[in-house]
């Protein structure tokens, strides 16, 4: 695959900003989390998180393994770099919180 400047650009900037969206919202929940546990809010806390983070885990699994298998073995074909802009403009973290 010949690389392209500016669709590598264009995919450098999209992982980014998800990258940074996603940290963003990853501090603020542990800010939140924290402080809830400080709080003695809830007793079993870091058991519901644990429990949580395992479901999620399963989840992104079957939601991601696939697309990057199927990326992974088109990435020697010419249309990947479209297939991976299209992917990522697509991708929306949509799911409901466990």
């Amino acid at each position: 695959m010949e690389a392209k400047p500016e669709k590598l650009k264009q995919v450098l900037s999209l992982i980014f900003s998800h990258l940074k969206a996603l940290e963003t919202e990853v501090l603020a929940f542990r800010a939140v989390f924290a402080t809830v546990k400080r709080l003695g809010v809830v007793s079993d806390l870091d058991e519901r998180l644990h429990a949580a983070t395992l479901t999620a885990e399963q989840k992104m699994s079957a939601k991601y393994d696939a697309p990057l298998e199927n990326a992974l073995k088109r990435i020697d074909e010419s249309a990947f770099d479209e297939l991976l802009v299209k992917l990522l403009e697509k991708w929306k973290p949509t799911d409901p919180v466990n």
